[in-house]
Order: structure tokens, then C-alpha cells, then sequence
């Protein structure tokens, strides 16, 4: 089942690398193909020293690494929509105030679907 899934991210990857290969998004999927596969299977890692020392044990690092880049690259994305939200929407032709408005719900849309997420 792993295998599906991940032949199914690569091909997305790899056809969004191929339409427009200077975004972030090809980036961040092709980093979360690459995370699925670095993922550990099997059995827990016993703790080494420090929960530090732990997540680069060499079983982990790979995963770990991948983990922070994805969530950096998210992290990024989303301050980059809510800077440029609101000017975006001006260039449209809508008001300052919309623009705050939309970049404020997509703020709570945010918040309320993270907490599914935590789940």
C-alpha cells in the first residue's frame, strides 16, 4: 500500500517539477515523496542520549530533516500569502478592506483546518 502512494506522489511531483519547475509547491511535494520514503517502519528507535540525539539517529535523520524542511517550506508559503493577499486582491480592483478581510478568514480557515490536522 506504501508502494501506491508513493509512485502516486512521485508522479504528481514530478508533473508539477515539469510545468513550472521555479515554484515552491513542486519543491514541498517532491520533499514529502521523499519524506514518505525516509519514514521508519517496523520498530520504535530506542532513545539515544537526548530526544535531540535521538531524531538524527542515522534511522531517523533522513525523516527528520525532510520533516523540517516540508514545514519550513509551509510555513514560508503561508506568510507569503498573507503578505501578499491583500495587495493582490487591490490589483483586482477590490478595496484595501476586502483584502484584509479575505487574508483574515484565510487566517481562521487556517487555524480551524489545523485542528482536524492535530487529531
Amino acid at each position: 500500500m506504501r508502494t501506491i502512494y508513493s509512485t502516486i506522489l512521485a508522479r504528481v511531483a514530478l508533473g508539477a517539477l515539469a510545468t513550472a519547475s521555479a515554484a515552491p509547491v513542486p519543491g514541498a511535494l517532491l520533499a514529502a515523496v521523499l519524506l514518505w520514503q525516509a519514514l521508519p517502519s517496523g520498530t520504535p528507535v530506542r532513545q539515544i542520549g537526548s530526544p535531540l540525539q535521538t531524531l538524527f539517529a542515522p534511522r531517523l535523520k533522513a525523516g527528520t530533516l525532510l520533516f523540517w524542511l516540508i514545514f519550513s517550506i509551509g510555513l514560508g508559503l503561508f506568510y507569503a500569502i498573507q503578505a501578499w493577499l491583500p495587495l493582490l486582491s487591490m490589483r483586482e480592483g477590490q478595496s484595501y478592506g476586502s483584502g484584509v478581510a479575505a487574508t483574515s478568514l484565510f487566517t481562521l480557515g487556517t487555524a480551524f483546518g489545523a485542528v482536524p490536522a492535530i487529531w
